[in-house]
């Protein structure tokens, strides 16, 4: 089972490990490490990282990832927390194993960054590509073109099932998405995207997610439609 939230008693084990990096208390560190992490380089490598740890106390620290994997009593935690300093802040992702009372430590990785992750993941149309604009277009204009012929099903006299077309044409299918920070892309094939766009972001550090859906429904209206004002004229 998967779950998105921060633990207590986690979060603290993890905000403790960045305080004793910072202290260079390497060996408390250590004692808490799973043993394949007990390498001959280990001390070289919490040497290296408490170089990136600033001397100054955090202005404020945030969790900004949490997911958590449970099989029987095992359970895996994934955090990511953010340090804000005077001048710079940190992500921290730590990764733990909790098995009955024993809680050890199977990962640990620094990042400095010069921004913060609210600011790199904000939705700004400032410096974007062609493709931004593109998601951004189709997804403003594909609902709109789905409303209008909704109301046009609605208009259409003797059409059998209509309730049925309402459905058909209310959803997108085919889902492109694109992440508004980085610019990468995805196609799901199979997806249904009601009114054919969607705007999402998993809270207020995560990037903005821009989806659209090709409108398949409203398209086969429209010909449907043709068809039946050709035959009527007939």
């Amino acid at each position: 089972m998967i779950e998105k939230f921060a633990p207590q008693q986690e979060v603290s084990k993890a905000k403790q490990l960045v305080t004793q990096l910072a202290a260079r208390d390497f060996a408390s560190i250590e004692a808490q490490l799973d043993t394949t992490l007990r390498t001959p380089e280990l001390q070289s490598t919490l040497e290296r990282l408490a170089k990136i740890v600033p001397t100054e106390t955090p202005r404020s620290i945030n969790i900004v990832g949490a997911n958590t994997f449970s099989s029987g009593e095992v359970t895996n935690y994934n955090l990511t927390l953010e340090y804000e300093y005077s001048s710079s802040w940190l992500l921290t992702n730590v990764q733990l194993v909790r098995n009955g009372t024993q809680v050890v430590v199977t990962g640990f990785h620094l990042q400095p960054e010069q921004t913060p992750l609210k600011e790199v993941n904000r939705f700004t149309l400032s410096e974007k590509g062609f493709l931004h604009y593109l998601f951004l277009l189709l997804a403003a204009v594909i609902p709109i073109f789905i409303v209008y012929v909704l109301r046009l099903c609605y208009k259409t006299p003797a059409l059998k099932r209509k309730w049925l077309w309402y459905v058909f044409i209310a959803v997108g299918m085919i889902q492109f998405s694109i992440n508004w920070s980085t610019g990468e892309t995805s196609i799901q094939l199979i997806s249904f995207l009601l009114l054919g766009a969607g705007f999402l972001s998993s809270g207020p550090f995560a990037p903005v997610v821009l989806s659209f859906a090709l409108p398949v429904g409203a398209i086969s209206f429209l010909a449907k439609r043709q068809a039946l004002a050709e035959q009527n004229a007939g």
